[in-house]
């Protein structure tokens, strides 16, 4: 079986990005993923393609392929053995996960209600570093603010647990698709599969500009 190692976007976020021989080349500010398969045989999930450095005026974007994540202390250690740079055209084939998923409103397909988004998961393979899930609970908030072991710790004393919901990517459709420029594919394509009396409830926790782009 091959081995899975799961990483979260709130432990990239600030990591120092560093060479071979140990020169940092930049720190993250974002990580991108390309929402449909390139090739045939890919797998059908969210494959991480650049990492975001650089500043706000002047962005750059490196190559994942060319990076090697590793796992220290339950934190992402990432080397990149060549800062290759990805093209502009390909970067705006890409969805921004910082910028575009983050703290933005989501539809959860299965449980049929909007949700917040405080962190994302990934899962690093051999075959590359994939998005499996978002994280919609308390305990992505914590992770977030650096203190999710501290509050558990003292939770497990009082025997109360810490929320912790995952959605997986599947069940999820995004309401920013359209009106953010999203990069998802076909939008809302799974708001499409609902009931429209569930659809009719989402509706009602949405705000105006939101119903309006879905409709």
């Amino acid at each position: 079986m091959t081995p899975i190692t799961t990483f979260y976007l709130s432990q990239f976020i600030g990591l120092k990005i560093y060479s071979p021989d140990n020169q940092v080349l930049g720190t993250i500010n974002d990580i991108l993923v390309r929402t449909e398969p390139a090739l045939m045989d890919d797998p059908d999930r969210p494959r991480v393609v650049a990492l975001k450095t650089g500043t706000s005026k002047k962005p750059v974007y490196i190559s994942f392929e060319q990076c090697t994540i590793t796992k220290k202390k339950g934190k992402p250690n990432a080397v990149c053995h060549k800062k290759k740079q990805v093209d502009s055209e390909t970067v705006s084939d890409l969805l921004p996960l910082k910028q575009k998923i983050l703290d933005k409103q989501i539809v959860d397909i299965n449980g049929r209600k909007v949700v917040r988004v405080n962190d994302i998961r990934f899962a690093l393979v051999e075959g590359g570093m994939f998005l499996v899930a978002v994280d919609v609970g308390a305990e992505g908030l914590l992770r977030r603010l650096g203190i999710v072991s501290s509050v558990k710790a003292i939770a497990s004393v009082f025997r109360f647990p810490v929320p912790s919901k995952f959605i997986i990517w599947d069940e999820v459709d995004t309401l920013d698709a359209i009106t953010m420029n999203i990069k998802l594919g076909k939008p809302f394509s799974k708001l499409q599969t609902m009931h429209p009396s569930d659809l009719a409830d989402i509706f009602e926790e949405l705000g105006r500009s939101s119903r309006t782009s879905i409709f």
